[in-house]
């Protein structure tokens, strides 16, 4: 009966290397450099004028692209929704590009209040008291929002 002997190749391990944004590379048809864009390993932290802003960063905490996605996203959709329906002033005064990077109360509230109102008025004046004053109706105001 013939054996068989299992032989063990080591490959040489490679250091792990940070991919750039940008490399250049080289067009074989025309010789012309172009910029290829490649996904970079780390997060990246881009700043928003909201974030500039003295209180709205206080944390100094990067800011991932996910996050980024996520409220851009948000803005562009409540940005379509206040063409068509009147916000109020407000809503205004918190509505801005990087509002929803990091979690933000005030935001929220008049977030809710203007996508409740413009789904159901009737019922919303029903469930929630409105304007909010205090911190314990504020509280109160978030829970039952989720709930809803």
């Amino acid at each position: 009966m013939p054996t068989c002997a299992v032989i063990k190749v080591n490959k040489p391990t490679r250091k792990l290397t940070r991919l750039s944004r940008k490399r250049l590379s080289l067009r074989p048809s025309t010789g012309k450099t172009r910029p290829r864009f490649i996904m970079s390993k780390k997060p990246s932290v881009k700043r928003t004028n909201s974030q500039l802003s003295v209180g709205q960063n206080a944390s100094c905490t990067p800011v991932s692209r996910c996050e980024e996605q996520l409220d851009a996203a948000i803005y562009r959709c409540l940005h379509a929704l206040t063409k068509r329906h009147q916000p109020t002033d407000e809503f205004r005064a918190q509505f801005c590009r990087g509002a929803f990077l990091k979690s933000n109360t005030k935001a929220f509230i008049q977030v809710m209040h203007f996508l409740l109102n413009i789904y159901d008025a009737r019922e919303f004046r029903k469930r929630f008291y409105w304007p909010i004053y205090d911190k314990g109706a504020e509280n109160a105001f978030r829970t039952s929002t989720v709930e809803y």
